[in-house]
């Protein structure tokens, strides 16, 4: 995330203050830095413009640049010239700042809303309207170069230990004809998040573009190691060798063979007896063994004895070596063939293939306990040799913790060939059971834990501080050698051979407690999950807002103390849930810390609703004291694809936006309009005392019911009270309406000129003189028998009628039929020949027809009605 903080402009900073509206960049300013040898110098002409002063970069001729580091680049300005030579210190008030990427072919792109990782980038600074500076701009170039990896004799290849995935001393690596899986290690870097490699034969060509290869012959290779985000565009080969399989220092054994005339043709086992590859075992199946013919050249195997073979490999197998031009050993082999195999008692009972033997119980292997039968009989221990080695082939001691291989040899020379044996018994020894449930116990925070849950908050837990494992034996002794392991969703072992595993991300991880060796038995459960949830901004709440009939608001009476809080006096933070509720309650402030910073003010921007252009722009940040104008509001929260790792936003461009709307506070008028209904302005300004601030309206030109505070604005409305609302809306243009000549008589009332009324004792009702002066004006016209009705209810065609009767009598507008505007509407046939001027002249105005019909016939709402009548006023007459 790019970040703006300016030092040198005082109390008007350059870090947007969160006002850039949804999908611009924040205002970006950056210090000057050296081109990178990437940028081309027609690419630096062509985007190079203007100058900005800028701190804690260098500078070329050629555009500015700096090296990436996986965090925030967090630049300054203070000082900005345009194009046309004119200079400008920098305020966001005036300015703008975008900042866009580039491709391949060093063409300006998308803006970003994000400078982390390697490229290179065009920041353009432009003035804002009414700055003084419109379509001024000033460009530079910014490479932000990658950092460099570790230098090729910093890794450290090496044989992965199947058994253990953190045991990297394995670095000599042999032929033995499998595929072998090779590791790559550099203090400090994890593969799949700070590098990726791919292993290549060495010479390889175009490296980027050349496939991976397996790692199985005896030859040069490089570990081809690339770095994305920091380190993108870099890159290093770090050189091994695959050693040859010298099968000359290799122990070559053959099982003894039991009563068969076939002779083997491969050894059981290929093992190594080099210093410096022990117990490297090569496919048995690559050395052949060849019986060797006697005297007269015949094959001898049919009785039992000792027999000499001869070892050999295909000799154009060039990862072997060791053997003759012919590819033949100069060291025999020696095959036994046997009569039968004898057998093997342990303590009485079948010898087992394995066994474990549990220290705390004072359980032991004895190897004194072995017995060997040859038949019936028992074999002399003087006959047979037994030889305990550890996994790694050295001397072992059964009387200490561990995995140990017992060999038993009886050689077949002992017996006269008539019997022989060779067993490998595993013996595990351990220090006891530990029972998982009750042995081991799990703190987190020095709290005892079955399962560890939390909402991302920025804070490391780190394995062995935050989150310990200790067990104890059955005397209540704490035990060494019982480890933990933290394995991430995929499964992929995280745990720090250092033992400073850190878990910060979003995610679940799984805490595996296991031996150390396998000294001691654990039973029970031995898995534990960790979950770091992410941070739920899809419901964000504004908090300090008011409200109304259970609709909230902001008054554009309330004071902006600083715009990067949100704005308004009480409205300084955002919220998760509800400040004294059950759910978190996460201030805006508090999100600057979490991700090193990552947040920002430009990670918040406000935009208001623009009804003519029907679309959310910009909102500009009134300055310290000023007041909000009323209109729909929205506030953005935009993230990034690192954000989106630990912070989960409502949409799926890593966005939560939320509604709020600020009002004239003068317009809380009926309880049932509130500020979340379409309407409410509306209805609120024509209800008003000081209904607009331009000319000289000042009256309540619509009421509630009874001079109540409900309006009932989706009840439908009679022709008599359209009547008065217009009476209404004269006098307040001109004062000389309030007494028309009408006639007036203490028994009669009003005279309206309807019979409806002046017959029927209505001439004084409440809407008789408004009548009255409608009927003289020209404003309203009655039925064919004379009536008005002034009870009935008024569609919308008749609202068209008078409202269109009433500009032109009262405002001397010009009504005229508009052609076109009838044909444009898909129900335009429908409005009646009476009606067709003054509803085309609606149309033209914007009056009607903003839904995409007329619906002429139907109905129309106190709500509607009221806003028909707000939308001329402030539409055709001006008014503010």
């Amino acid at each position: 995330m790019t970040a703006c903080t300016n030092k040198a402009r005082g109390a008007v900073v350059a870090a947007l203050a969160g006002v850039l509206a949804l999908g611009a960049v924040p205002a970006v300013a950056l210090a000057a830095g050296t081109a990178d040898a990437q940028v081309g110098l027609l690419f630096a002409e062509e985007y190079n413009k203007g100058t900005f002063t800028l701190s804690g970069f260098t500078s070329t001729s050629k555009g500015y640049k700096t090296t990436a580091t996986g965090d925030v680049i967090k630049v300054e300005v203070s000082q900005v010239t345009f194009v046309n030579g004119s200079t400008v210190q920098f305020d966001e008030d005036l300015l703008d700042v975008t900042c866009y990427a580039t491709n391949d072919d060093e063409e300006k792109t998308d803006a970003v809303s994000s400078i982390v990782d390697a490229g290179t980038y065009v920041i353009e600074v432009t003035g804002k309207e009414g700055s003084g500076y419109e379509n001024q701009v000033a460009s530079v170039t910014l490479t932000v170069q990658p950092k460099s990896l570790p230098v090729a004799t910093k890794w450290v290849p090496y044989e992965v230990n199947p058994n253990d995935s953190t045991d990297r001393s394995d670095r000599d690596v042999v032929y033995t004809g499998y595929e072998l899986n090779i590791g790559l290690y550099a203090k400090g870097l994890t593969e799949g998040e700070d590098y990726e490699v791919k292993y290549l034969l060495a010479g390889t060509d175009n490296v980027d573009a050349a496939a991976e290869v397996k790692v199985v012959d005896a030859t040069n290779y490089v570990a081809h190691v690339t770095g994305p985000g920091k380190y993108a565009g870099k890159s290093v080969d770090v050189p091994f060798d695959v050693a040859k399989f010298d099968v000359s220092r290799a122990n070559i054994v053959a099982d003894y063979v039991y009563a068969s005339d076939s002779a083997p043709e491969h050894p059981t086992t290929v093992t190594s007896i080099d210093g410096v590859y022990t117990g490297s075992e090569l496919d048995p199946s690559l050395v052949t063994l060849t019986f060797d013919k006697d005297a007269s050249g015949k094959l001898l195997f049919d009785e039992n004895g000792e027999y000499k073979f001869t070892a050999s490999y295909d000799v154009n197998n060039k990862n072997l070596t060791g053997c003759d031009a012919n590819g033949v050993l100069t060291n025999k082999v020696t095959v036994a063939k046997v009569g039968q195999e004898v057998t093997y008692k342990y303590a009485g009972e079948d010898l087992q293939d394995s066994y474990t033997v549990d220290l705390s119980k004072n359980e032991s292997f004895d190897t004194s306990k072995i017995e060997l039968y040859a038949g019936k009989n028992k074999v002399a221990a003087a006959k047979y040799d037994v030889d305990v080695f550890d996994m790694k082939g050295n001397a072992g001691d059964l009387t200490k913790a561990g995995t140990y291989k017992v060999v038993i040899d009886a050689q077949p020379g002992n017996f006269n060939y008539n019997y022989a044996g060779r067993k490998t018994v595993i013996v595990k020894v351990i220090n006891g059971t530990v029972d998982a449930d009750a042995q081991v116990y799990v703190t987190y925070k020095d709290k005892l834990v079955s399962s560890v849950e939390k909402t991302y908050d920025g804070d490391d837990i780190v394995l062995g501080t935050d989150l310990k494992v200790v067990a104890y034996n059955d005397k209540n002794i704490a035990i060494g050698n019982i480890k933990a392991k933290v394995f991430d969703s995929n499964g992929r072992d995280v745990t720090s051979a250092a033992k400073t595993t850190v878990l910060v991300d979003a995610g679940t991880y799984t805490l595996k407690i296991e031996s150390a060796g396998e000294k001691w038995n654990l039973t029970g459960t031995t898995e534990m999950t960790v979950t770091i949830n992410k941070v739920d901004l899809t419901t964000v709440k504004l908090v300090g807002l008011e409200s109304w009939s259970g609709a909230s608001y902001l008054s554009d009476e309330t004071e902006v103390v600083t715009f990067a809080k949100l704005g308004p006096r009480y409205d300084t933070h955002m919220a998760t849930g509800e400040k004294d509720g059950e759910k978190d309650y996460v201030g805006w402030d508090d999100f600057s810390k979490f991700q090193g910073g990552l947040w920002d003010a430009s990670n918040l921007s406000i935009e208001k609703w623009d009804a003519e252009e029907q679309e959310w722009v910009k909102a500009t940040a009134p300055a310290s004291g000023a007041k909000y104008d009323a209109g729909d509001y929205r506030l953005v929260i935009k993230g990034s694809e690192t954000l989106a790792k630990n912070f989960e936003f409502a949409n799926d461009d890593n966005t939560t936006t939320v509604a709020f709307k600020v009002i004239d506070a003068d317009n809380l008028k009926f309880t049932d309009v509130t500020p979340s209904d379409w309407f409410f302005n509306c209805v609120g300004v024509m209800a008003g005392n000081n209904t607009f601030k331009s000319g000289s309206y000042g009256l309540e030109l619509v009421k509630g019911y009874a001079d109540s505070n409900v309006f009932g604005p989706n009840d439908t409305i009679t022709r008599a009270d359209v009547a008065v609302i217009l009476y209404r809306m004269a006098q307040g243009h001109d004062s000389s309406y309030a007494d028309p000549d009408l006639g007036y008589t203490e028994n009669v009332g009003w005279v309206t000129g309807f019979s409806d009324i002046d017959e029927a004792g209505l001439g004084n009702m409440y809407f008789a003189k408004a009548v009255g002066w409608a009927n003289k004006m020209g404003v309203v016209n009655g039925y064919d028998d004379g009536t008005f009705g002034p009870y009935d209810q008024i569609t919308r065609e008749e609202l068209a009628t008078m409202l269109a009767n009433f500009a032109k009598h009262v405002y001397r507008d010009d009504v005229a039929l508009v052609e076109g505007e009838l044909d444009a509407m898909p129900d335009g046939d429908t409005v009646s020949t009476w009606a067709q001027k003054a509803v085309s002249w609606c149309l033209e105005n914007e009056l009607m027809g903003n839904d995409g019909s007329i619906r002429p016939t139907d109905t129309i709402a106190r709500a509607e009605t009221a806003a028909m009548a707000y939308n001329y006023l402030t539409k055709v007459v001006g008014l503010k």
